[in-house]
C-alpha cells in the first residue's frame, strides 16, 4: 500500500515541476517492464535447481520457520537429515504426517522441492516466459 502511496506523491511532484505525463507513462511501463524481467529471472533461478536437484525419498516431519526464513515451511527427513522447502508451506490437509514422497534435494541449497513447490515453479516459469514473450512480440509489433 504504502509503495502505491510513494508512487503518487513521485507522480505529483513530477507534474507540479513539469513533467509531462508521457514521461511518466514511460516510466510506468518501463517499471513494469523491469518487475516483468524480474519475475522471469527469478523463475528461471528456481528453475536452474530444480534442475540440478537429486531424487531422493523423504518422509514428511512438520511445518515450522526456518532458522534463515520468515514463513513456515514444510520439513522434510532424508536419512538422518532433516530438509526445509524451497517455497513457504501450503494449507496444513495438504501433508501427511510420517508420509512417504519423492522429493527433490539441493544439496548447494540444503533445500527440498516437494510436488507443490515443483508445481509452483515449472507454473511460474511457464508463465513468466509466456509473459515475456508477449512483451517482446507487443514491442516487435509497435515498431512496424
Amino acid at each position: 500500500m504504502e509503495l502505491f502511496l510513494v508512487i503518487a506523491v513521485i507522480g505529483v511532484i513530477c507534474i507540479i515541476f513539469g513533467i509531462g505525463t508521457d514521461f511518466l507513462l514511460y516510466a510506468a511501463v518501463g517499471l513494469v517492464g523491469l518487475i516483468i524481467i524480474s519475475m522471469f529471472l527469478i523463475f528461471l533461478w528456481f528453475m536452474a535447481a530444480l534442475v540440478f536437484s537429486k531424487k531422493k525419498n523423504a518422509v514428511f516431519s512438520k511445518i515450522d520457520k526456518p532458522s534463515d526464513g520468515k514463513f513456515k515451511s514444510a520439513f522434510y527427513v532424508i536419512g538422518e537429515k532433516e530438509y526445509p522447502c524451497f517455497f513457504p508451506s501450503e494449507f496444513r490437509i495438504m501433508y501427511k504426517k510420517d508420509k512417504q514422497y519423492r522429493v527433490l534435494l539441493n544439496e548447494k541449497r540444503g533445500k527440498v522441492f516437494d510436488r507443490f513447490s515443483m508445481i509452483t515453479c515449472i507454473a511460474g516459469f511457464i508463465f513468466s516466459l509466456t509473459v515475456v514473450g508477449a512483451v517482446i512480440w507487443f514491442l516487435a509489433f509497435l515498431r512496424r
